[in-house]
């Protein structure tokens, strides 16, 4: 569960292999927000962070990942975009509750 005042190691070595050709083997590094982006994915998916649940600030989210405000925006439209959450402009930022529906098909 994500919990206000705890530090989230995001930097954990994440990397893939982009070969453009022979001999090419350059390792390229995984974003920041799509990191976070994917770690809050799982969580949500995983039952960790349940459907209507609030999720922190994106003040709160900074300090935990130690991230640029930017970087939490990205990671939060991204999955707002896939309909894992529902952000309400001075309201927070909740799990979608269609999530609920999802896994009870």
């Amino acid at each position: 569960m994500i919990r206000t005042g705890e530090r989230e190691r995001v930097n954990v070595k994440f990397s893939h292999t982009n070969n453009k050709g022979p001999g090419t083997n350059k390792k390229t590094s995984i974003p920041l927000y799509v990191r976070i982006e994917s770690l809050i994915r799982n969580r949500i998916l995983n039952g960790q962070l349940e459907p209507g649940e609030k999720l922190p600030t994106e003040g709160d989210l900074i300090n935990q990942f130690g991230v640029s405000q930017i970087t939490i925006r990205k990671a939060l439209s991204n999955l707002e975009q896939e309909g894992l959450i529902v952000r309400n402009r001075a309201k927070g930022t909740f799990v979608s509750e269609e999530i609920a529906l999802k896994k009870n098909l």
